[in-house]
Parts: structure tokens; sequence; C-alpha cells
């Protein structure tokens, strides 16, 4: 159990390493960091202009004969 406890911790730091590292080198990280020390969330403010909720929801139009209760 000692052995199998060891390599699952060591898998989990190594996993753990190399994902920090691929999320320290990406360019958004680099920009959200240098931006996050003036007191701006760019982390959230780069998702909002260019993520999921950049875009616009389709007009809603009027159903004909239904009143605006």
């Amino acid at each position: 159990m000692r052995i199998t406890n060891l390599i699952l911790t060591a898998g989990a730091v190594a996993l753990s390493i190399t994902t920090m590292t691929g999320m320290v080198h990406s360019k958004q990280f680099q920009q959200a960091a240098v931006v996050e020390t003036s007191g701006f969330d760019a982390l959230a403010h780069d998702v909002f202009a260019h993520g999921v909720f950049s875009t616009p929801a389709a007009p809603v139009k009027a159903v004909p004969g239904a009143s605006g209760g």
C-alpha cells in the first residue's frame, strides 16, 4: 500500500508540475499576470471579451397577438 501511495503521489505531482508549467508559459497567463498587478482582472476580461459570453444573444421577436402583460 505504501508503494501504491508513493506511485500515485509521484504521478499527481508530475502532472501538476506539467500543467502549471504549460499554464505559466502561455500567452494569456503572462498578459493576465502583468495586468493584474495594476488591479485589473484581466483573466475574466479575456473570458468575457473573447469567450462564450461575448456572443450577442439573438433578438427576441414579438409574437403577433401576444399581450405584453
